[in-house]
């Protein structure tokens, strides 16, 4: 969508993106590094394969390096038939899937404003990222958009889920990774909120931090 340009919502019914899934998820954005579409597609792979179908909007020869990486990743047998990629489209057919969609997910890194952030909310859309850019500034954590802390977790070697999975629960994990650092499987602890406190989730992150590299090891 052009800056500047408001994105026509498209009258009629909405198109059928769930495929037969749970939900449908959009992306919009062009396949360039900084748009973080492999940590999306990593990200979709862990839920499960009826949960969601994935639909890549935006262009696809920016960066035609990177744009093969995203295609292999698409091939992969975890992502087998449930990712829809439909390059560039014009306008008015942006604005009909931002009203068909059920979630918006851009896993951007950098962005002055995030354009296709500030669409999706117009448009009624819950939209997941990383708290990066500037979409702390454009939607509240929990409100209009849930946001992983990236910078932080890494920082830290663990992730909380603090109540944004299931209210009154809380969740602490470690990655599992192999020998060049890639993950390849994950160990949580999970509990009430009630008994999971603050000062106890840095205690519970270094204990798994400890298992996850035995586990590693072995």
């Amino acid at each position: 969508v052009p800056p500047g340009s408001d994105v026509p919502m498209a009258s009629g019914p909405p198109l059928d993106l769930r495929r037969g899934r749970g939900v449908s998820v959009l992306c919009v954005a062009n396949w360039t590094p900084n748009k973080g579409i492999l940590e999306l597609l990593d990200a979709f792979a862990t839920l499960p394969e009826g949960a969601a179908t994935l639909w890549l909007v935006g262009a696809l020869d920016v960066d035609r390096r990177y744009a093969e990486l995203v295609r292999r990743r698409i091939a992969a047998p975890d992502l087998a038939d449930r990712v829809v990629v439909r390059g560039s489209v014009p306008i008015e057919e942006v604005g009909r899937l931002y009203r068909s969609t059920d979630v918006f997910a851009l896993c951007s890194f950098v962005d002055a404003y995030g354009t296709a952030w500030a669409e999706a909310i117009a448009a009624g859309l819950p939209v997941v990222g990383w708290r990066a850019g500037n979409l702390p500034r454009l939607a509240e954590q929990g409100r209009e958009a849930l946001m992983a802390e990236l910078r932080a977790t890494r920082d830290r070697g663990y992730s909380i889920d603090d109540e944004e999975n299931e209210v009154g629960a809380r969740c602490v994990g470690v990655a599992i990774t192999d020998v060049a650092g890639r993950p390849q499987a994950a160990i949580s602890v999970s509990g009430p909120a009630a008994r999971v406190f603050d000062n106890t989730i840095d205690a519970i992150g270094e204990r798994l931090k400890d298992a996850a590299e035995e586990v590693a090891e072995l």
